[in-house]
């Protein structure tokens, strides 16, 4: 008899099952659960249509669709080789609850009615199949129906058939056959009485009921109702009756596998120290090495496979792995559990069958999606196939690894989908999707370079700058012997088991699974779409949960459909030798973006401070209430009798974006009624200003708790730390939403407005510093820099000074601090000023170029360094150590002598082969497949060749592409990148010329000429030329040229006056006296 029953706990995935959804989680006690949800309505809504009830245009609308759906079936039998029967065109009996509906009262967000709300109906489809073909039908303006007429068997006299194709237009004839007959149908596009705007419809049927019972992805559930036939393989199932949110402090004890492969690869033909790289349907998988967290507790297992029976080979069984002799770090291969198998097979479904038998709730490796999940599949359908590769996807073997049972005809196998997402964030990419209902897929190498800037995102360099050790050394090629040996597979399954580890170790260490609950959690979307997707769809979920509470009426958010825009270019065509037009898409507008203060470059020895906005967009939205309903047209302000606001008096009213310019130190500001206008918040509060209000809110309180927990390191506080970081992208995500392109809702007017109410704010900084009485007027305070949210003033000594360092930047802060706050109150809340950080020394070179000895409140002094070639990872490490460390003795020894000796030593060391092959790689990311760029650059080309040497290894779009330059007989650089290991086998040699003038030469230059008079002298070389017996990395280029000695002349830069002062009395002028 079936109970009732009642569960709590925190969801993690939604998994559709036909027509019903499954709520996954578990308990905090480590219970899996499953809460089965039946008989749900998904819906959208439209504009009631002028001349229908609700009940005649629902009667209306049911029969369109029914009639549709139909036809459609039967068109896609004729295109789909897995329907086995041919449909029947429907008749007139449809469903009682085939589509119903309800009218509602709302406002469109895009065409607010001001005076009062618009009539909607909201249409309830039977199930998604019924919503989809319903949304199909009323969003077509061509619909494909059937001729029922011509559906028949084929005979020899076809002239009817082609008699009534020749009649009706837009018509088309499918084919098929069946049992060694031929049946023919003719498809007919037919137009639709019209096509409606939808409203409410952009995500999908799950998260939709979720938003609609205010349910939060990722959080913890309350669900009752009665224990079930079994579905699923989790430890509780139920049929809800019920489901709430409910707070629970806290998180589940989730189940994480991490995984890793090893394929045997197969010898190269004649090359029996090379190996090709593998392939599923040919070699096999020799080791699966994985680490299981339950909790805090970590097992470790390794699968092995024991090598084939042949003559002259150990096939001794591996039942233990041995400790290491020197361990490294905290890995201990003892401690594995192994499972040896003479079969592959079945190792393989072992595998497969320890997920479910775990009951995992997470998978994760390194670069699983594109291969490791790809693989292990593939090698299963192979080995199932006895080794032939099927010739079509629907006669593969797939394994069930997800959660959802199979029952009767419906059959879960996991397959890989690839999908191509596009968003302005990513771009446009591709998505290796797992079918794993119930389970979630974290692959660390996606995860790392979505959200870390890094040189490389291979594992062994992110687990030694994350965690401080590295993987185990194992060569490719040696992979093939050591499969055959008892030690080799030994060793094999030790270096496997510890990739593993290492994945588990990093992802843990940097919190990514409970930032990404929380994130989920926080937007209300799925965790798999926070993985997959951008940050529209987590901005959309938001606002469709606020926009279903406003009152007196709800807000109704339409599904834009984006216009082609076509516009005429004209090319010649020296075929025809004449010009020829043709169409093209046009590019989207795009709108004026931050604001840079031109820099007023120079070296400052005097105290520099940065003065910051904080939030600096989200809280423009706020204090302008800008949103999507709240921008109104001048002729709407005018027909309302509403009066322009002033200062930062809140009353019914607008507000519109200023047009502004600054000349002569003097501020005008023009108020112009072309430009956006919105209404005050006390006119009516803009909803996306309540959600940044709300989210900011939550924020600042969570903060809050994490100041009470001292243990840093527990659950707790990674708890509230991953809400809080999801808190804050959520907030600074709402500004490039309005003004994504190929986003939900772009509205570019409150994108420009907010980036030009933000150019607007800093002038307005820049003019109160520069015209204070006492600042600007008596002292000469100067904004010498600004940049989107930052301002950079110059205080001379006059206004700032200090006996020493320390003395002058605390004198510093006391000034900032006080200048943030006199400025602030110009603002309209809640916009802030903040001071932020004094520079002691500060050399400005350019737009997002300087550096300077930087004290920040509350932090140790440092040298910051933004936008030079030492911040950038694309020059070679060459430049970036010489850079670096020439600006530490310039801005923190302060001894220009030193700095000018350093770097002629670099020189020298440079032209005399002294410098390491390490130093001169240099690395850059191809952010799109090598084939598809149109300037190549040296890592495209060098891209592109390897392509052509070896496809099998070559880089792909997403990675870094490490090379040098060498001395080629094209004069391009482009076209002369080569592998280090190419300089290294002597292949090619080091173009010297090259880093000398087009790395170091230019970079140190240009920080140099601030300083000394004439710094093109630290790169004069003296050269004689004789025999050279040295074999060193570039000995083949130097042949009998060998440098002896670099010879430099230089003088201080001579600051303010062209008297001629000793070394010592223009360091005191440049960097202050010392004591």
């Amino acid at each position: 008899m079936n109970k009732p029953k009642r569960v709590v706990f925190q969801h993690l995935d939604s998994v559709e099952k036909k027509k019903d959804v499954f709520l996954i989680g578990r308990t905090l006690d480590g219970k899996s659960v499953a809460v089965k949800i039946v008989n749900i309505r998904p819906h959208c809504c439209i504009r009631m249509p002028v001349g229908y009830s609700k009940d005649s245009f629902i009667t209306y609308l049911a029969s369109k669709v029914f009639e549709y759906a139909g036809h459609n079936t039967t068109i896609k039998w004729f295109k789909d080789s897995k329907f086995k029967q041919v449909p029947n065109i429907p008749n007139d009996n449809i469903p009682d609850n085939y589509i119903t509906g309800e009218c509602i009262d709302g406002q469109d967000i895009l065409n607010y009615n001001e005076n009062g709300s618009d009539r909607f109906i909201r249409l309830f489809a039977m199930d998604r199949y019924v919503l989809r073909d319903m949304k199909q039908y009323m969003t077509s303006k061509m619909v494909d129906m059937v001729d029922v007429e011509t559906m028949c068997y084929a005979t020899k006299d076809t002239r009817r058939n082609r008699t009534i194709a020749e009649k009706v237009p837009n018509s088309k004839y499918l084919s098929k056959y069946r049992d060694g007959s031929k049946l023919q149908l003719k498809a007919i596009s037919v137009p639709t009485d019209r096509t409606y705007t939808l409203y409410n419809d952009h995500v999908d049927f799950t998260l939709q009921h979720l938003i609609d019972k205010d349910i939060y992805s990722c959080g913890f559930i309350e669900a009752n109702g009665i224990e079930q036939n079994k579905e699923t393989s989790c430890d509780i199932e139920l049929l809800a009756t019920s489901i709430k949110q409910v707070k629970v402090d806290g998180m589940a004890p989730w189940r994480i596998l991490s995984y890793d492969i090893e394929s045997v690869p197969r010898p190269v033909s004649n090359r029996a120290d090379k190996f090709m790289f593998p392939s599923p349907w040919k070699d096999a998988i020799c080791t699966i090495g994985v680490t299981l967290q339950i909790g805090e507790a970590v097992e470790l297992y390794v699968w092995i496979l024991n090598c084939p029976n042949k003559h002259d080979v150990d096939r001794t069984p591996t039942l233990k792995l041995d400790a290491l002799d020197s361990p490294p770090d905290e890995y201990r291969p003892e401690q594995t559990k192994v499972y040896f198998f003479d079969d592959e097979l079945k190792m393989i479904e072992d595998f497969i069958d320890f997920i479910g038998v775990k009951d995992v709730d997470f998978i994760e490796g390194h670069n699983i999606n594109r291969f490791d999940n790809v693989y292990l599949l593939d090698r299963f359908s192979c080995l199932r196939n006895r080794g032939v590769k099927p010739l079509h996807d629907h006669l593969r073997d797939y394994p069930i690894m997800g959660r959802l049972l199979k029952a009767g005809r419906y059959n879960p196998v996991s397959k890989i989908r690839i999908k191509t997402f596009n968003s302005n964030q990513k771009g446009s990419h591709e998505k290796y999707k797992l079918f794993l209902p119930g389970r979630i897929i974290l692959d660390s190498y996606d995860i790392m370079k979505d959200q870390h800037n890094e040189s490389s995102y291979k594992l062994d360099s992110l687990a030694e700058k994350y965690l401080g050790t590295k993987k185990i050394d194992q060569d490719y090629n040696h992979i093939y012997r050591m499969w055959h040996t008892q030690k080799g597979r030994h060793d094999l399954a030790v270096y496997c088991v510890k990739d593993s580890w290492l994945v588990r170790k990093m992802m843990d260490k940097l919190c990514k699974l409970t930032v990404f609950l929380q994130m989920s959690n926080v937007t209300g979307i799925s965790m798999k779409d926070v993985i997959e997707r951008g940050q529209g769809i987590r901005t959309i979920g938001l606002m469709l949960r606020y926009a279903k509470e406003r009152k007196p009426c709800e807000y109704l958010i339409p599904r834009l459909v984006k216009e082609q825009k076509m516009v005429t270019k004209t090319k010649f065509n020296f075929h025809t030798n004449a010009m020829e037009t043709f169409e093209v898409e046009a590019e989207p507008a795009s709108f004026e973006g931050a604001i840079v203060v031109p820099p007023t470059t120079g070296f400052y020895k005097d105290a520099v401070s940065c003065l910051d906005f904080a939030s600096l967009y989200p809280s423009i939205m706020r204090a302008l209430n800008m949103s999507y309903e709240t921008l109104v047209s001048a002729e709407t302000v005018t027909a309302m009798g509403w009066k322009e606001l002033e200062g930062k008096l809140e009353a019914v009213g607008v507000r519109t974006i200023p047009d502004f310019s600054y000349n002569n130190m003097q501020l005008t500001t023009v108020m112009n009624r072309k430009n956006p206008i919105f209404v005050s918040a006390t006119t009516r509060k803009g909803l996306l200003p309540e959600m940044l209000e709300s989210v900011l809110h939550e924020r600042k309180m969570v903060k809050k708790q994490m100041k009470k927990i001292l243990d840093k390191t527990s659950t707790g506080y990674k708890v509230l730390d991953g809400r809080q970081l999801g808190l804050k992208v959520v907030a600074n995500s709402m500004y490039g939403f309005t003004g994504a392109t190929t986003g939900f809702l772009p509205e570019k007017r409150i994108a420009a407005s907010v980036t030009k109410y933000g150019r607007y704010m800093i002038t307005q900084t820049k003019s109160k510093v520069e015209n204070h009485p006492v600042w600007g007027k008596k002292h000469g305070c100067r904004c010498i820099y600004g940049d989107t949210d930052s301002v950079f003033v110059h205080m001379p000594r006059s206004l700032v000074d200090g006996t020493t360092e320390e003395e002058l930047m605390k004198n510093a802060h006391k000034m900032g601090e006080e200048m943030a706050d006199y400025i602030t109150d110009i603002f309209l809340p809640p916009n802030e000023l903040e001071y932020e950080k004094s520079y002691s020394s500060f050399l400005l070179l350019r737009k997002k170029r300087y550096a300077g000895h930087k004290f920040e409140p509350g932090h140790n002094p440092k040298l910051q360094i933004k936008g030079l070639e030492a911040a950038r990872r694309d020059y070679a490490p060459l430049l970036v150590e010489t850079q670096k460390k020439m600006l530490n003795i310039l801005l923190l020894e302060r001894d220009v002598q030193k700095a000018c000796d350093y770097v002629s030593q670099v020189v020298f060391d440079l032209m005399n082969d002294k410098i390491p092959i390490e130093k001169l790689i240099m690395s850059k990311k191809l952010s799109r497949a090598p084939k598809d760029y149109k300037a190549m650059a040296a890592h495209v080309n060098l891209a592109l060749r390897l392509e052509k040497e070896a496809p099998d290894t070559a880089p792909i779009a997403g990675d870094r592409v490490d090379y040098v330059i060498y001395n080629s007989t094209s004069t391009k650089v482009s076209e002369s990148a080569c592998l280090p290991s190419e300089i290294e086998s002597g292949k090619y040699s080091i173009d010297v010329n090259y880093y000398m003038e087009k790395q170091l030469k230019g970079p140190l230059l240009r920080v140099l000429e601030k300083v000394v008079d004439n710094p093109s002298d630290l790169f004069r070389c003296t050269s004689i030329f004789k025999p050279n017996k040295s074999v060193g990395m570039m000995a083949s280029f130097l042949g009998k040229r060998q440098v002896v000695k670099s010879t430099h002349t230089v003088t201080l830069k001579k600051v303010k006056t062209k008297s001629t002062r000793t070394t010592a009395q223009t360091l005191e002028m440049i960097f202050g006296k010392r004591n």
